[in-house]
């Protein structure tokens, strides 16, 4: 099946960028996408990018972010674009100067971190735009394409490691762990994939389940070991990895959980609880006292030293956050900037300008004959011929070193005001850190249905290879996969009642993709039936990151 889009291909396109970040957004990646699709069918094109700010940071900061955010944007296209990339003729990184919205509020300044690109098409150029969606065969297959790609990070395996990866979680890495000491080769490729959003866990074809219980997640992550032939590595015997996976709030009674899919259609995840019972702790940077080590953990263990590694660098306040979190880093940056700033603006005169502007208050007239000797080199260089016009000049010159003062502190105090902001958003940032022995799947959850009314929905949607269902909860970072009931349909077991939920269906059919979408309350009613639509996976992807909390 084939699907007709716009007749007109897009002129001006914008992608957004989170606050202090060049990196490029899930959102901007589907946007850039939908407009290689465009560029694939045209050629002889002009292309114009330019990148903007908000005005958080100095003007010489934000020129400086615009340019890489254009990098970023020009990078993509160039990878990705199969046919040829337009012609750019015009390159403007405009930082702060040209904002769209206010950048007095959140939304106008989300308004204003962007590259604008303007396409500008040759006469005719335009091929009939019709777009062929990829045929896929299963649900499995359309999981693999929905699915974000792992990252790879390769470590020397004799040295400990603390990484920082893409999504916010930090894993830290004991020296051989992965490999013996006696060992010739030491490098280690680990192939991580985080599963922090809602959407993470939905693109990835998971669930919150162990058994036919009903979890809630603190995040996941996925993580595989090779050495350098492509041998798959697990952790050595009594060896272990702390994982930090960042949290919106601390909270206790989370627990280890190791993942396996079963051998269905769908290939459900089963969660299981880890046997050797290690715990978990919360931590947060909120109110710690970084000179008291003893209360480092929110949680946990009082009265012992932190082991965290960040806990051990040097300027703990700013370095610790800087280790991960990119705005962070930026504030060292002006952190260090404001020194200068600050040096700049207090510079000390030299001795002969001390001695002038000294002798000003100091001057009882008509002692003249004492301030011409005691600024006989300050008139000279300065071409001053009188006393008078000594004064005048003085005066002047230390009005403009008033107003420079001034000036200095307006671009301190709106770089402390950006820092602020910043370090309000980092001091947000908890984790969950837990202490692993194996690889693979891995989940920081809790039981989520103890104690409530628990109840069953059926559908009206017979069970096939082909199709899956799942249910997203509002108020809690859970999902439940849809079973197979006694007659034969999909249904979902031991659902809390009450609950506000998402019902998501995607089935195969034809080699084409359906969704349905349903917003329900549990409990309201005792059977759903799916109101399936075409969908691309790209339409699937821009649903699935709506239901992120």
């Amino acid at each position: 099946m084939s699907f007709a889009h716009a007749q007109t291909p897009p002129t001006t396109v914008s992608v957004y960028f989170d606050t202090d970040q060049h990196t490029l957004t899930p959102d901007s990646r589907e946007k850039l996408n939908e407009l290689i699709q465009h560029l694939d069918t045209v050629t002889g094109a002009d292309m114009s990018i330019s990148g903007h700010t908000d005005s958080r940071a100095g003007q010489t900061y934000n020129d400086q972010l615009s340019e890489r955010r254009i990098a970023s944007v020009q990078d993509y296209l160039t990878k990705n674009v199969k046919v040829s990339l337009p012609t750019i003729v015009e390159r403007k990184a405009q930082g702060e100067n040209n904002p769209v919205d206010n950048n007095q509020t959140a939304v106008g300044m989300a308004k204003n971190r962007r590259v604008d690109i303007e396409i500008r098409y040759p006469v005719e150029a335009v091929k009939s735009e019709i777009v062929v969606a990829q045929p896929m065969d299963s649900i499995k297959e359309l999981y693999r394409l929905l699915c974000d790609s792992p990252v790879t990070y390769t470590i020397d395996n004799r040295f400990d490691t603390i990484l920082s990866c893409e999504k916010g979680t930090v894993i830290s890495i004991p020296a051989y762990c992965f490999v013996k000491q006696n060992q010739s080769n030491y490098m280690v490729t680990l192939t991580i994939r985080e599963t922090i959003e809602l959407s993470d866990i939905l693109l990835g074809n998971l669930n919150t389940m162990a058994g036919n219980e009903l979890l809630e997640t603190g995040g996941m992550v996925e993580i595989d070991a090779a050495d350098q032939s492509g041998t798959t590595l697990d952790l050595l015997t009594d060896k272990s990895l702390t994982l930090y996976l960042p949290t919106d709030s601390v909270q206790a009674d989370f627990e280890t959980f190791y993942g396996s899919r079963n051998q269905s259609a769908q290939e459900t995840v089963n969660w299981h609880q880890d046997n050797y019972g290690h715990e978990i702790y919360g931590w947060g940077y909120v109110g710690i006292p970084w000179n008291y080590w003893a209360n480092c953990w929110s949680e946990g263990t009082q009265y012992q030293k932190c082991k965290f590694f960040f806990c051990r660098i040097s300027r703990l306040d700013e370095s610790i956050k800087g280790g991960f979190n990119k705005s962070q880093r930026a504030s060292n940056k002006q952190f260090r900037n404001e020194q200068k700033l600050a040096r700049r603006g207090q510079k000390r005169m030299n001795s002969q300008a001390c001695l002038a502007y000294g002798t000003i208050y100091r001057l009882t007239p008509p002692d003249t004959a004492t301030f011409l000797a005691l600024n006989k080199a300050y008139m000279f260089k300065n071409n001053l011929k009188t006393v008078d016009e000594t004064l005048q000049f003085m005066r002047k010159q230390q009005d403009s070193v008033n107003a420079i003062q001034l000036e200095t502190m307006k671009v301190i105090q709106k770089q402390q005001d950006s820092i602020n902001a910043l370090r309000f958003e980092v001091n947000q940032l908890s984790y969950n850190a837990l202490t692993v022995t194996k690889l693979g799947m891995i989940n920081c959850d809790r039981f989520a249905g103890k104690g409530q009314s628990l109840i069953t929905l059926s559908t009206t949607t017979p069970y096939t290879p082909n199709i899956d269902a799942k249910m997203i909860f509002t108020d809690i970072k859970s999902i439940l996969s849809a079973n197979q009931d006694a007659q034969g349909n999909l249904s979902f077991n031991n659902i809390p009642k009450g609950k506000k939920v998402w019902v998501v269906f995607l089935k195969i059919e034809n080699k084409q993709p359906y969704m349905s979408v349903q917003e329900i309350k549990t409990g309201k009613e005792k059977s759903i039936t799916p109101d399936f639509k075409a969908v691309t996976t790209n339409e699937i992807k821009r649903t699935f990151r709506k239901f992120n909390h």
